[in-house]
């Protein structure tokens, strides 16, 4: 009988932790830019005619990471940057 009693103690007390447990802050919804709302990002790692300068690229040059500047978004609270190498060929 005690066996039982403890068995049905340690069943609740993990039925209770496994709830306690479940209760999740609700994220918030996630914010993006509005259609003509526009992001300006420049680089002095950019040469005149608008390509990376080689210290930037891998292939020639010493592969460090290029300058980048934006303007800010209101109420952004991080940011995403995704650039395409045209030159590499998938590589």
């Amino acid at each position: 009988m005690k066996r039982l009693i403890a068995y049905l103690i340690i069943c609740v007390l993990m039925a209770v932790s496994f709830v306690a447990c479940s209760k999740t802050k609700q994220s918030e919804p996630v914010k993006t830019i509005k259609p003509g709302e526009k992001i300006q990002i420049t680089s002095s790692s950019l040469t005149d005619d608008g390509k990376w300068k080689t210290v930037i690229t891998s292939s020639d040059g010493e592969n460090k990471s290029p300058q980048l500047s934006w303007t800010p978004v209101e109420n952004a609270s991080c940011y995403a940057i995704y650039m395409i190498d045209t030159s590499a060929n998938n590589w």
